[in-house]
C-alpha cells in the first residue's frame, strides 16, 4: 500500500528551516530583527504566489483523478472556482439534493 502520510516539499521544508534561522538570528542578535523579518515576509509572499499559480506543485501535489478506492465507490470531486454565485450555487446545491448527495464546500478568502 501506498505511504499516504503527509511529507512536505522542499519549499515547505526550506521555508520551516528559513523560520528557524531567522528565529536563531533575532536571539542571537536583536538588533537584526529587521532582516529576519523581511525574510519571513519575503518566504510568505513566495509560498502565496506558489500557491496561487494554477498547476504548481511547490507546496505538494495536484490531484488529477480520484483515488481508485474513492472511484470503486463512484465517488466524484467536482471543483468549482470563484463561488459562490447566487444564481449557480443554489441550482448546485438543488441537483446535488434531489440525487441525495453529500458534499463538502470549501470559501476561501
Amino acid at each position: 500500500m501506498r505511504d499516504s502520510a503527509w511529507h512536505p516539499t522542499l519549499l515547505i521544508r526550506a521555508s520551516f528551516a528559513l523560520h528557524g534561522l531567522a528565529l536563531a538570528a533575532v536571539i542571537a542578535e536583536p538588533a537584526q530583527w529587521r532582516w529576519a523579518l523581511g525574510a519571513v515576509v519575503i518566504n510568505h509572499l513566495v509560498l502565496t504566489a506558489v500557491g496561487l499559480w494554477p498547476r504548481s506543485n511547490w507546496l505538494g501535489p495536484n490531484w488529477i483523478r480520484l483515488p481508485a478506492a474513492a472511484a470503486a465507490r463512484h465517488e466524484i470531486a467536482l471543483t468549482i472556482d470563484d463561488g459562490p454565485d447566487p444564481l449557480v450555487t443554489p441550482q448546485v446545491l438543488d441537483i446535488l439534493d434531489r440525487h441525495a448527495a453529500r458534499a463538502t464546500f470549501f470559501c476561501v478568502g
